[in-house]
């Protein structure tokens, strides 16, 4: 910046859903509240308190600034080169999608600071760089939105507000919970995206047959098939392993205190010997409910046999019509030389209308749970939008 003419030298851009204008009411998509922890300081704060920190509101990216949330000047205590400051602020616009941070000079020109400036080094890393004259440091930052939602967040809810702008309408099991955080390691691009990045966490099956209804189902309420290893209308290329199934599992955690514990989590499986596995926590489970949900969700993928590979079916006689299976149907799979008991979870359907047959996939299912461990655990280490 120059004395001259000392516009602003720092602006920081958050966005929900790119800062673009969403379908649906003036209240969608909208940004509620700002939460931001920065440092705020520079080696002229203390004797010159030239320049401030604003938070703005705004529409999208490039529209004009809407609300003033926060302005504080940039100052630091005597002999201090930076000092910290927590902004929490309700947003009362309902049509911001952007908040933007700008370092501002309070007056169109002020006199040239006759202290004398640090020794520069040129360092450019973040922790050893040259400090500047007032400057901010943003430690954390958190937007709360999403209009409709709002409290008793259930999975309807956020399903629902994901699709409606699009003409689908959704169709859920009933509600049985409300979520209690949904953490995103990215901000989705677009609608399919934060569809499958909340399914995720959610764990439901779904899929769209018709063009306008979306249907999610729970694990293992898929229609009720089987398959004989004999029948004529199959090939089989399938197997099982028992490399990834147990029937307890030990989840070790640490508690708000910081102190280690762990839980155990047993589950019914075909296993005729114990075989417990241990999985780490993620830094955000505090709790020994948190550690069991932790442990349900595991268990849920690795108490039974896991199955890969696929089996085409060909044609309707002896079993159902090929055409008609899908993803999500529980298939039972008996007859001579099968080494595959029980009923496995269809998990990839190919259909082949022209040769009358269809590919079914198994073993992708257990892929869930390394996505939502991976989500729960970048709750303590990213920016998220909850």
């Amino acid at each position: 910046m120059t004395i001259s003419s000392p516009g602003p030298n720092a602006r920081v851009y958050w966005e929900m859903y790119g800062g673009l204008p969403v379908q649906g009411s003036a209240d969608d998509g909208r940004i509620r509240v700002v939460d931001l922890t920065m440092k705020i300081g520079g080696y002229r704060a203390h004797e010159y308190q030239f320049y401030q920190v604003s938070v703005y509101s705004r529409a999208n990216i490039d529209g004009e600034n809407l609300h003033l949330l926060h302005r504080q000047t940039i100052d630091t205590d005597p002999g201090q080169m930076w000092k910290q400051i927590h902004i929490r602020e309700a947003v009362g616009s309902a049509t911001c999608r952007c908040v933007v941070v700008k370092v501002e000079c309070k007056t169109p020109t002020h006199a040239e600071p006759t202290s004398e400036a640090p020794a520069f080094t040129y360092d450019d890393q973040a922790g050893t760089a040259d400090p500047p004259p007032w400057g901010i440091k943003i430690l954390k930052g958190h937007l709360y939105g999403n209009g409709d939602v709002m409290t008793d967040v259930r999975p309807s809810k956020i399903l629902w507000a994901i699709t409606h702008g699009y003409g689908f309408t959704v169709d859920l099991p009933p509600d049985t919970f409300t979520v209690d955080q949904l953490t995103f390691t990215e901000v989705p691009n677009d609608a399919w995206a934060g569809l499958d990045a909340v399914n995720d966490m959610l764990g439901f099956d779904y899929f769209c047959w018709d063009g306008t209804t979306i249907e999610f189902q729970q694990v293992g309420a898929g229609a009720q098939r089987s398959l004989s290893a004999d029948d004529p209308g199959t090939v089989w290329g399938i197997e099982t392993s028992l490399d990834e199934t147990f029937n307890s599992v030990r989840v070790q955690y640490a508690n708000k205190r910081g102190k280690p514990r762990e839980v155990v989590v047993q589950a019914n499986s075909p296993l005729t010997v114990d075989r417990q596995d241990t999985i780490q926590a993620p830094d955000s489970t505090q709790s020994a409910a948190q550690a069991t949900k932790v442990g349900q969700r595991y268990m849920r993928d690795h108490a039974d046999y896991q199955v890969q590979g696929a089996v085409t079916v060909y044609g309707n006689v002896g079993h159902d019509d090929a055409l008609l299976f899908r993803p999500g149907d529980m298939l039972t799979m008996t007859g001579p030389a099968r080494t595959i008991v029980g009923t496995k979870k269809v998990t990839r359907v190919t259909l082949n209308p022209l040769e009358w047959s269809a590919t079914l996939e198994f073993g992708e299912n257990s892929k869930r749970l390394d996505t939502w461990l991976a989500r729960l655990a970048a709750g303590a280490k990213s920016i998220k939008r909850r």
